[in-house]
């Protein structure tokens, strides 16, 4: 069973949203699948499916956030575990 990730920012990226997916679905081959992307009135969303075992999922949401920071996404994005097992909305920049 695959667990949903969204990645949220309110902030717009200075570069298509679909390159960003792209380059997500290209680095984390067999681990995580864009699902969907979507504008939103103040920002953007990409929607993913991590599919890997349970185990490593917070090693692969910690990599996900270090790839997330070198691709220059605004400040305020943020990583969010979907679905009944929950857990903490994870922020790519620790302030």
């Amino acid at each position: 069973m695959s667990t949903a990730i969204k990645i949220t920012s309110n902030t717009k990226l200075s570069y298509p949203r679909a390159e960003l997916e792209d380059d997500i679905d290209d680095t984390f081959v067999k681990v995580l699948e864009v699902t969907a992307g979507s504008m939103t009135s103040s920002g953007w969303v990409i929607e993913l499916d991590y599919l890997g075992d349970q185990e490593s999922l917070e090693k692969t949401l910690d990599r996900l956030a270090k790839f997330l920071r070198s691709q220059l996404v605004p400040k305020d994005t943020l990583i969010v575990r979907v679905g009944s097992d929950g857990g903490a909305n994870r922020a790519v920049f620790d302030e």
